[in-house]
């Protein structure tokens, strides 16, 4: 999945720099230039934006975020001190498991 937002964000890249050339060469006001340079910013950005969310979602940074919070949630729920409402459901801290 990484090599095909890769892929799509170099093609979304080359064609936002062509279209630019174009854009620029091809048209004869400041207005029009503009319009053309932020749809060509546009091929570049919004390929590049959903690649780095895909790399987010596939980041392995999360398996340390749920293990922070297991570890949380046994030293909780083993502190004889620790008061826990009832309105605060601690089971859905343990019902993902860390391999």
């Amino acid at each position: 999945m990484r090599t095909f937002c890769c892929v799509v964000t170099l093609l979304g890249t080359v064609l936002g720099s062509l279209f630019l050339v174009d854009t620029l060469m091809g048209q004869t006001s400041a207005p029009q230039q503009a319009a053309g340079a932020a749809i060509a910013v546009a091929f570049a950005i919004l390929p590049y934006c959903f690649s780095r969310a895909v790399d987010g979602l596939a980041d392995s940074g999360r398996d340390d975020l749920l293990k922070v919070m297991k570890e949380i949630n046994e030293k909780l729920a083993s502190s004889p001190k620790t008061v826990v409402p009832q309105q605060l459901n601690t089971t859905a801290l343990t019902r993902f498991e860390v391999p």
